[in-house]
C-alpha cells in the first residue's frame, strides 16, 4: 500500500543536490522546464513494507508518446535510483518500464504485462501528472546491457517470477500472446495450432503419473474444452477469425468463473472516469481491483480491471454498452521493486488482453468500420471479460460531452444610432388571384413484403471434428 508524503516547492535542496531529503527520504527536484509553477506542493509516494519513496523528476513526449522520469529511493538501504517509464497507446496509455533491446522498447517475455508498472504507482502518477508540463524529450531509456541487475533481466526476459499457478500456466502454455519468440504458436498468427497444442497437451497430461497437479490440470483442460463447444469454437474454426476469437474468447470467462471467485468484499474502485482518445477513438473508463481465489490452489491474487464505454469517431455520443477487460493479476503477496514493478505476476497469454491491438500485429482479424482504425483496431467486442463484477445502476461511468464547452469572447455593448427618418409609404402589392391545383396523381401501392422461409435449425456438435471428446 502506497502513502503519500509532501514537500514545499520552495524548501532549500540539500546542498549540492537535486533533491531534498526529510526525515532521511530522499525526494527528488522536480524539473524547473517541467514543473507547472502555479503548485507549490510536491508528493511523493511511499511504499512501507518495501523501504521505498517514489517522486517525479520530469515528464516529457516523443513521437506522441508521454515519458517520465521517476526516482526511487530505498531509506533502508540508502539507495537512489532513476528509471524511465513510457505510456502504451494500445492498452489505454498505461506505464510500462522503458528499457531498449536493438534500439527498440522491449515488451518482455509477456508482450502485454510483463513491464506492467505496479498500479498504485500508475495512479499516483497520473495524479501527479497536471501539474507538469511534458516537455522535449531529453534523454533515452535504459539500454539492457548496461543493466547489471540479474533480478531485472531474468524478471523481464525469464520466467522466474510468473506465478507458477497451473490455471493460467495452462493459458499462457497454448494460447500465447507474447512478445519473445518461443516456436510455439501464437493465437494471432496460428490459432488452429493452439487448438491441437490443447490436445497435444490433454493427450500428454492422460499418460503421466495420477497426482493431485495432473488431475487439476485435466479438470481445466476437460472444462475449457466443454466451454469451447458450448460456445461453437470447433464449429467455426475455419470460418471468421474474427467470430473465432471471439468465441475463444468467450469459452475463456465461463471456464474462469467455474474456477475462480470474486471476494466482492475487497473490490476497490482506484480511478474513475479516465478518458482515453486514440486514432479519435474515445474511451471512457474506471479502473478496479479486486481479490480473486479458488479452492483449488492456496494462492490467492488481486486482480486489476477496468469497465469502460466506447465511442467510434462517426458517433454523436458514446455507446451505452459496458465493456470489461482484465489489465494485470499479481499474487497477493507480490511486492513493488526499485524498477516500479511488482516482483511477481501473471504471465495467461491470450487470457489478459489490451483494448486496442495494432493492426500489423493481429492478423486475421478483419473489423472494419467502426471498430478498424488506420493503425489499431478496437478489440473490446472480441475480449469482453463479462463475468468482472460492475453495478451500473450504484456506479455509472459519467461519459464527458461529446463537443467540448468553448468560452465564447465577450461581446461589445450595442451602441445606440440616432433615429432614422421614416420612409414614405409604398402603394400595397395586390395578390394574384389563386392558381387551381393540378390533378392529383394515382398513388402506388407498395407490394408486400416477402417473408422468407424460417431456417432450418442446425445442431452445432454435427460439425465437431470426430477428435474431440464430447463432455
Amino acid at each position: 500500500m502506497g502513502n503519500k508524503i509532501s514537500i514545499q516547492i520552495d524548501t532549500p535542496p540539500c546542498p549540492g543536490t537535486d533533491y531534498w531529503e526529510i526525515d532521511n527520504i530522499k525526494i527528488i527536484i522536480p524539473s524547473i522546464k517541467s514543473w507547472k509553477p502555479e503548485y507549490k506542493t510536491v508528493n511523493a509516494i511511499k511504499f512501507d513494507d518495501e523501504k521505498l519513496v517514489f517522486s517525479i523528476r520530469k515528464f516529457e513526449n516523443h513521437n506522441n508518446r508521454l515519458f517520465v522520469k521517476v526516482y526511487c529511493h530505498n531509506y533502508e538501504t540508502k539507495e537512489f535510483t532513476s528509471h524511465y517509464y513510457y505510456t502504451s497507446k494500445s492498452d489505454g496509455y498505461f506505464w510500462r518500464y522503458c528499457f531498449i533491446i536493438e534500439g527498440l522498447f522491449h515488451k518482455g517475455y509477456n508482450y502485454g504485462i510483463t513491464t506492467f508498472i505496479n498500479m498504485k504507482l500508475q495512479q499516483f502518477i497520473f495524479e501527479e501528472m497536471n501539474k507538469f508540463n511534458s516537455i522535449r524529450r531529453e534523454e533515452e531509456c535504459v539500454k539492457a546491457s548496461d543493466i547489471k541487475d540479474s533480478f531485472f533481466i531474468e524478471r523481464m526476459i525469464g520466467k522466474t517470477y510468473i506465478s507458477g499457478n497451473a490455471f493460467f500456466i495452462l493459458f499462457d502454455d497454448i494460447f500465447p500472446n507474447d512478445f519473445i519468440n518461443t516456436g510455439r504458436p501464437k493465437m494471432f498468427e496460428n490459432y488452429i495450432g493452439c487448438l491441437r497444442k490443447m490436445r497435444e497437451v490433454s493427450d500428454s497430461t492422460r499418460k503421466l503419473p495420477e497426482s493431485d497437479k495432473n488431475k487439476f490440470i485435466l479438470y481445466v483442460l476437460v472444462t475449457l474444452e466443454k466451454k469451447l463447444i458450448e460456445n461453437n469454437v470447433w464449429k467455426d474454426v475455419e470460418g471468421s477469425k474474427t467470430e473465432f476469437y471471439s468465441n475463444v474468447y468467450k469459452a475463456f470467462n465461463a471456464t474462469f468463473i467455474e474456477f475462480f471467485k470474486y471476494e466482492l468484499s475487497t473490490k476497490s474502485k482506484l480511478i474513475s472516469n479516465k478518458l482515453v482518445e486514440i486514432e479519435g477513438y474515445k474511451i471512457i473508463l474506471n479502473i478496479y481491483s479486486i481479490h480473486i481465489s479458488t479452492p483449488y490452489l492456496e494462492q490467492k491474487y488481486k486482480t486489476y480491471y477496468i469497465v469502460y464505454k466506447f465511442k467510434n469517431p462517426d458517433s454523436s455520443d458514446f455507446s451505452p454498452i459496458i465493456r470489461k477487460a482484465i489489465l494485470h493479476i499479481i499474487p497477493l503477496t507480490s511486492k513493488i521493486t526499485k524498477y516500479g514493478i511488482d516482483d511477481r505476476y501473471v504471465s495467461a497469454g491470450y487470457f489478459i488482453n489490451k483494448i486496442f491491438e495494432y493492426k500489423e500485429q493481429s492478423k486475421g482479424i478483419t473489423l472494419v468500420g467502426k471498430e478498424a482504425g488506420k493503425d489499431y483496431l478496437f478489440m473490446g467486442s472480441i475480449v469482453n471479460m463479462d463475468s468482472l463484477p460492475y453495478d451500473e445502476s450504484s456506479d455509472p461511468i459519467e461519459t464527458p460531452p461529446v463537443k467540448p464547452f468553448i468560452a465564447l469572447p465577450p461581446v461589445k455593448p450595442v451602441i445606440a444610432l440616432p433615429p432614422v427618418a421614416p420612409l414614405p409609404l409604398v402603394k400595397p402589392v395586390i395578390a394574384s388571384p389563386p392558381v387551381a391545383p393540378s390533378p392529383l396523381v394515382k398513388p402506388v401501392i407498395a407490394s408486400p413484403p416477402v417473408v422468407p422461409s424460417p431456417p432450418k435449425p442446425i445442431d452445432p456438435l454435427d460439425s465437431i471434428p470426430k477428435r474431440i471428446t464430447r463432455y
